[in-house]
């Protein structure tokens, strides 16, 4: 086989173990079920997964808006649940918004009214539900720790 074959083979073997394309294997466990009280511990974010309940709860506790919007069969969506959202770091860093995760294919309305374009992307909100901030794609733990201080950051600064 010459270099260029050996080259176009390897990287289609990279390409394929790196996650491209449909995933066959079974999604992450789903993050709706943790309690509150293990959530941190556990590197569990507890979803709420009705925008306008969460809109609700959050006005009621003064609290900004996490919004993850993904589809069931997006691998970088995937990729964020198993190495973001599980970590206990990221799960302590959401207790000081109103989790919520939504379907965007089961819910393209509300997926338009948000202007999301691609999976994931996961949305900072005010309680009104003016953005304060924006991540797309399977962002590193890091990325979204940064993004989620520069949320609760402009949060404070806008409800002062």
């Amino acid at each position: 086989m010459n270099a260029y074959w050996r080259w176009v083979v390897v990287g289609g073997v990279v390409a394929v173990a790196a996650g491209c394309g449909k995933s066959t294997g079974p999604a992450p466990p789903s993050r709706e079920t943790a309690t509150e009280e293990s959530s941190a511990e556990a590197g569990e974010i507890v979803w709420g997964n009705d925008f306008q309940a969460g809109m609700k709860k959050a006005a009621q506790e003064g609290k900004p808006i996490m919004v993850d919007v993904f589809a069931t069969w997006c691998p970088p969506c995937k990729q964020l649940d198993a190495e973001v959202f599980s970590r206990a770091d990221v799960a302590k860093a959401s207790e000081s918004f109103v989790t919520v995760r939504i379907d965007g294919d089961e819910h393209p309305d509300l997926r338009e009214k948000l202007k999301v374009s691609a999976y994931p992307t996961v949305l900072f909100l005010m309680p009104d539900g003016t953005e304060i901030g924006r991540s797309l794609g399977a962002v590193s733990y890091q990325v979204m720790l940064d993004e989620m201080a520069k949320a609760k950051t402009e949060f404070t600064g806008r409800s002062g």
